[in-house]
């Protein structure tokens, strides 16, 4: 249950989760916006399923520690875009030699959309998963993607399910390109921090360098920053735990978790799945939430109790 990326939102006002009974009544939330199935003639439909979806557990959050684990679960129909198209383009030839005219683009609409809907009770489907959770004692949501658009949509449905979700995301107040070329130029790692091997820097237009497996300290990588080349990607270890990518966008992608640190939990065992999970997520969140507190030290994120 590892995170192995992170999009960072912090909430910017209380949402009452500390209250008196706030879990099961997020509980019971989360409830009427369940998963269900497609049906034939829908493209997409989303909904919350338990963290413990793998062993056919009902409930629908894992709370523990001033954390709450949520789950989604998106199941989309896949439409090939060239079958669509060759429907169409059929379809279209056809009529316009019967008519002897030329269709505008709102009759060739209507006839694309008909066969959308003829083609999607045919259609095979695609589920994914997408977990987050909610550390009520930072008032931050951190989401389990490296895509933008994956970590709105679940937090556009948990705005439903809540009825309001005031949160933005995370931002630096100063640029975090600079931040970290600034690391490589003067040869120094940030505090808490070793700087790995892999980088990305960027320059004008497509201008695009990648450095895999290599020494970043050195006379070449100097020689493309002073050629006006900002870093947009730098691969960072924290400690002895885990190795993440940090990129210009403040998304945190590529978390490779240390076998060691996750083997701290073995004395539970894996014969009580539940218990092993709710143990894995207490180690991973603490230990993510201690790393994300330094990194915003280090890039001078704008806390919203600033």
């Amino acid at each position: 249950m590892y995170f192995k990326n992170a999009i960072v939102y912090q909430i910017t006002r209380n949402i009452g989760l500390s209250e008196p009974e706030a879990i099961e009544r997020l509980s019971a939330q989360l409830n009427d916006f369940a998963f269900s199935a497609c049906n034939s003639q829908d493209v997409s439909k989303c909904g919350w399923v338990s963290p413990l979806h793998h062993v056919d557990a009902e409930e629908r959050l894992l709370a523990g520690d001033g954390r709450v684990l949520l789950t989604l679960k998106k199941e989309e129909k896949i439409l090939p875009a060239a079958t669509i198209t060759k429907n169409l383009n059929e379809k279209v030839k056809a009529l316009e030699l019967v008519e002897q005219r030329k269709l505008g683009k709102k009759e060739k609409d209507a006839i694309k959309d008909n066969i959308v809907q003829e083609l999607l009770p045919r259609a095979f489907s695609k589920e994914s998963h997408l977990s987050a959770y909610i550390s009520i004692k930072h008032n931050l949501i951190i989401v389990d993607t490296a895509t933008a658009s994956q970590a709105e949509t679940l937090l556009a449905l948990l705005r439903k399910t809540m009825g309001s979700l005031p949160v933005v995301p995370i931002q630096s107040k100063s640029l975090v390109e600079v931040i970290m070329t600034s690391w490589l130029r003067e040869e120094v790692e940030p505090e808490g921090f070793s700087i790995g091997n892999d980088a990305v820097l960027l320059g004008e237009g497509d201008e695009k360098v990648t450095f895999k497996g290599q020494d970043l300290f050195t006379d070449e990588v100097i020689g493309h920053i002073e050629a006006d080349k900002q870093v947009s990607e730098l691969r960072l270890s924290w400690g002895q735990t885990f190795l993440i990518t940090i990129t210009a966008g403040l998304i945190f992608k590529g978390i490779k978790w240390a076998e060691e640190f996750k083997s701290t939990n073995d004395d539970v065992g894996h014969e009580d799945v539940v218990a092993r999970f709710d143990a894995d997520f207490a180690l991973m969140g603490g230990e993510l939430e201690q790393m994300l507190l330094q990194l915003f030290e280090v890039l001078e994120i704008q806390r919203q109790e600033d």
